[in-house]
């Protein structure tokens, strides 16, 4: 399997933590964008993996978002959820 590494993960840490997105778009080569609400995909058709909602995400410490930002790029590499993820690293760190 290959490693993909997120591009940008400090910025995306730092994203998740002050809560600056609505939809953060993800692509299997680790790019990601901050998307709107209404984001409907590309029109080239190279769409995203998936796309990750503030709503689901929120009031969050520093170390919650590194550990958040550590899940979604697992769910990238391994094609799994990143909540799933998340609650993975979180138990592993209890």
């Amino acid at each position: 399997m290959k490693k993909i590494t997120l591009k940008n993960k400090g910025e995306l840490k730092d994203l998740l933590f002050h809560e600056g997105y609505d939809v953060l778009a993800f692509w299997k080569t680790g790019d990601w964008a901050s998307v709107g609400s209404g984001y409907g995909g590309e029109q080239d058709g190279n769409n995203p993996i998936f796309l990750f909602r503030r709503i689901n995400f929120y009031d969050t410490t520093k170390r919650e978002a590194a550990v958040m930002a550590r899940a979604i790029e697992l769910s990238i590499q391994n094609g799994t959820d990143p909540h799933r993820e998340y609650e993975i690293l979180r138990e592993k760190e209890e």
